[in-house]
C-alpha cells in the first residue's frame, strides 16, 4: 500500500473510510460492518486514485490464489454500495466489460483528498504547521528565604541541578543557565521573561537549607497565558545532603514534566482541533482517549488519522495515533480495536521512535504493546528505554511499575511503586491511576 494511501481517511458519501482500522464508519463514526472481501475491493478502488480497475485486476489483488466465480465480485460491490449508500451508482461506477472505478460526488477526481471538513488551521501551509517544535522550559535562579550568602549561593545550586535534571528528559526543551539566570533580580513579567528566552515555561521560587532540613516552594508558570502549571511548598528532612537532594530534584524534575503534559492537555481540550498547531492537536488527541468513553475514543482515532495524514513525518502525531489504539485495545471501549490489531498499534509506535528516538512515552507505549503481545523480554528492554529517557516521571513509573509486575519482578516493581508514592500535585488520568 502506499505510503499516501495509509495516512489519509477518505469520505465517500455519508460515510468515511479509516484507513488505519481498514473500516467505514457513519457520520458518528460509528463502524459499518463489512466482510474483510468487500472491504479489500473497496481499499483496492480507493487505491486506484479514480482510475478504472478490471475485473482481472480486483480478483488477482482479493482472490490470489482462489478461484471465484464473477459473483463474488458482484456481491462485494453491492455490499459496498449498501454500506455508503451509492444506491444511484454514483460514487462506485460500472464500466460495461470493463470494471469498476470509484469517484467522490460523482466527479472524476481523486478519492484522496482527506475528509471534506479538514479544519484550514490544521493545513500544513499555516503559521501553526511549526508546532513541531516543543515549548521549553526555563529554570530562574533560585533565591534563599534567608538572603544570607551561604544560603543564597545553595539556592542557585539547587537551581541548577534541577535544570540538570529537567534536561535529562529527553522530550523537553530546556533553556540553558546562563541565558535563565542572568534575568535574576529583574523587574519582567512572566510574558517579558518568556518572551527574552523564547520559552512557554519557566520555574521559580526560593529554596532555603539548614543543618538537617530543605525547605522549598516553587512554582511553575505558563508564561504566555501567565497561568499557575504547577506549585509545591514542602520541608524534608535528611542525613546526606548530597545524595539527598539529587534524588529530591530528580523527583521534582519528573512531576514538573508530567505537570506540563497534563496542563498541556487540559488546555488543548479547552480549544477547538481548528485552533490548534501540531504539538497541541497531538495533546487533544491523547487527551480525548484518556476521557475513557466510546464516542471520545472514536472522535480520538478520527482526529489522529487527521493528524498523520496532515503531519506525515511528526513523530507526535504517530505516537498519538498508536497511544488511543493502545486505550482502545487495553480498555476494550469500542470493539473496533482488538488484540488482534497489536501489530498495527506497534507499527504506529514503531514509526514514531524511527522519526523521534528521544520520546519516553512512546517507548512507554512500545513495553505496553510488546507485553500484550507476549514479548516480556523485549517489554521490559523498552520500558528500561523509557526510564532512561524520562527519569522520575510518575507516568512512565506508572508504565515500569505495570511491565515489572506483569513480567514477575515483584520485588523491583515494590521499589518502584514506593517511589511513586509521595509525587504531589499531579492528577493523573483514571486508569494510569488505577
Amino acid at each position: 500500500k502506499s505510503t499516501v494511501y495509509n495516512a489519509f481517511m477518505i469520505q465517500l458519501g455519508s460515510t468515511v473510510f479509516d484507513p488505519s482500522a481498514h473500516m467505514l464508519r457513519d457520520s458518528a463514526a460509528a463502524k459499518i460492518a463489512l466482510r474483510a472481501q468487500s472491504a479489500r475491493v473497496l481499499e483496492c478502488l480507493i487505491q486506484a486514485q479514480s482510475a478504472l480497475l478490471s475485473k482481472e485486476q480486483l480478483f488477482k489483488s482479493v482472490w490470489a490464489d482462489v478461484s471465484v466465480t464473477d459473483d463474488s465480485l458482484v456481491q462485494c460491490i453491492r455490499e459496498i454500495r449498501n454500506a455508503i449508500g451509492d444506491a444511484q451508482h454514483v460514487v462506485l461506477q460500472t464500466e460495461a466489460r470493463r470494471g469498476y472505478r470509484l469517484v467522490v460526488n460523482g466527479r472524476d477526481h481523486t478519492a484522496l483528498n482527506g475528509l471534506t471538513s479538514m479544519p484550514a488551521a490544521l493545513s500544513p501551509s499555516t503559521p501553526n504547521a511549526d508546532g513541531q517544535i516543543t515549548p521549553a522550559i526555563a529554570v530562574m535562579a533560585f533565591t534563599s528565604m534567608h538572603g544570607d550568602e551561604r544560603s543564597e549561593r545553595l539556592a542557585m545550586t539547587f537551581a541548577g541541578d534541577l535544570l540538570t535534571e529537567l534536561a535529562r528528559h529527553k522530550e523537553l526543551r530546556v533553556i540553558g543557565r546562563f541565558s535563565s539566570f542572568a534575568l535574576q533580580g529583574l523587574p519582567l513579567s512572566s510574558k517579558e521573561v518568556c518572551g527574552k528566552l523564547n520559552a512557554r515555561y519557566f520555574v521559580s521560587g526560593q529554596v532555603q537549607f539548614t543543618e538537617t532540613t530543605i525547605q522549598w516552594s516553587l512554582e511553575m508558570m505558563d508564561g504566555y497565558t501567565d497561568e499557575t502549571v504547577w506549585s509545591e511548598r514542602k520541608q524534608v528532612k535528611f542525613t546526606d545532603l548530597y545524595a539527598e537532594t539529587a534524588a529530591l530534584n530528580g523527583r521534582i524534575a519528573g512531576t514538573i514534566n508530567a505537570n506540563i503534559n497534563v496542563f498541556t492537555w487540559r488546555r488543548a481540550m479547552a480549544s477547538t482541533p481548528e485552533s490548534l498547531n501540531a504539538y497541541d492537536l497531538c495533546a487533544r488527541i491523547t487527551a480525548m482517549g484518556l476521557n475513557c468513553t466510546v464516542q471520545g475514543m472514536r472522535d480520538a482515532q478520527l482526529l489522529a488519522a487527521r493528524a498523520v495524514a496532515l503531519y506525515p513525518n511528526y513523530a507526535r502525531a504517530w505516537h498519538a495515533a498508536a497511544a488511543v489504539h493502545l486505550f482502545d485495545i487495553t480498555q476494550c471501549l469500542t470493539g473496533d480495536w482488538t488484540d488482534a490489531h497489536i501489530p498495527q498499534a506497534l507499527q504506529e509506535t514503531h514509526k514514531a521512535i524511527e522519526l523521534d528516538s528521544w520520546q519516553a512515552m512512546a517507548y512507554g507505549g512500545l513495553a505496553t504493546l510488546l507485553l500484550l503481545d507476549g514479548q516480556h523480554t523485549e517489554a521490559m528492554l523498552a520500558s528500561r528505554r523509557a526510564m532512561e529517557l524520562g527519569p522520575g516521571d510518575p507516568m512512565i513509573l506508572n508504565v515500569h511499575a505495570f511491565i515489572l509486575f506483569h513480567t514477575g519482578r515483584f520485588e523491583e516493581f515494590k521499589k518502584i511503586a514506593a517511589a511513586m508514592i509521595g509525587v504531589s500535585q499531579l492528577r493523573l488520568p483514571l486508569y494510569l491511576a488505577n
